[in-house]
């Protein structure tokens, strides 16, 4: 639902350094968004609990009481909120242990407030578009009291399912990798990569259009355009894809060319598509 401008956006930001809240707050109330700014994780997670309208959290990873990651992996059990993480480190390792556990995006200090917003409008895009497909599968999922005529062709249907399911499972043994928009994922012999949202976008890029792409192609291919993501955090994906495709396979899945930008491999296993993308 679209919100008023009298129903702002909240943003929680969980940082011990007042003059970051400060200026952060100053951005993103001029940007359109009602920012709340706490100083500790038990905060910040007592907020959550009592405020249902938080659309994101911008989250520092060394507070009073803890570190972000720990506080981060226990609010993905529960809760698939939009999480942005600031650091004081340029690491990558910290940013690919950020990614893989959950975080939506990485910003390093020092920032630009400017820049944090572009991320949160970036950030919150992707996540209400995933919500509206979310959405709109469940309401084709939703069904209505059947004949008992449907509920016997249906029981057919499935049966048949089971048998071509069974069948493709040895076929896609020999396939190799499979991009399969059905679940908009990445599968080698029937095992899923689990894939990120961004790394799947970063895998399609390479494959639709087999050439060396540079940094600034492939950002405005996975995040889009009017976005200010550095071009480091394609190197980030990069190393955590790759990272997800070693646990599979000993040949490289992506190719770096030196001074211009990733290409895939061209040893790769057969690549087969599934499905259409969405448009």
């Amino acid at each position: 639902m679209v919100k008023s401008q009298t129903e702002r956006l909240q943003i929680m930001m969980v940082d011990d350094e007042p003059a970051i809240t400060e200026s952060l707050s100053y951005s993103l109330k001029t940007a359109g968004f009602e920012p709340i700014a706490v100083g500790d994780l038990s905060t910040a997670s007592k907020t959550l609990a009592n405020t249902q309208d938080i659309a994101l959290v911008i989250l520092d990873l060394s507070l009073p009481d803890g570190h972000g990651f720990d506080w981060l992996k226990e609010l993905r059990q529960r809760s698939s909120i939009p999480v942005i993480i600031l650091s004081s480190h340029d690491d990558e390792i910290e940013h690919i242990v950020g990614l893989e556990i959950g975080a939506d995006d990485f910003i390093d200090k020092p920032f630009s407030p400017r820049e944090v917003v572009a991320r949160v409008r970036a950030v919150l895009r992707r996540s209400q578009t995933k919500n509206n497909e979310q959405a709109s599968e469940d309401l084709l999922g939703s069904s209505s009291v059947k004949t008992q005529s449907e509920v016997e062709q249906e029981a057919d249907l499935a049966s048949h399912s089971i048998n071509q399911q069974a069948n493709q499972a040895t076929s896609d043994q020999k396939i190799g990798l499979v991009i399969d928009y059905l679940q908009y994922n990445v599968f080698f012999n029937g095992k899923s990569l689990a894939l990120s949202q961004l790394e799947f976008a970063l895998f399609e890029a390479l494959y639709f259009e087999q050439r060396v792409h540079t940094r600034a192609q492939l950002l405005k291919k996975a995040w889009g355009n009017g976005v200010l993501v550095s071009e480091r955090t394609v190197d980030v994906h990069m190393t955590s894809l790759r990272k997800k495709w070693a646990e599979f396979d000993a040949c490289e899945l992506i190719e770096t060319v030196r001074g211009v930008g990733y290409k895939l491999a061209s040893n790769l296993p057969p690549i087969t598509v599934k499905g259409q993308p969405i448009k």
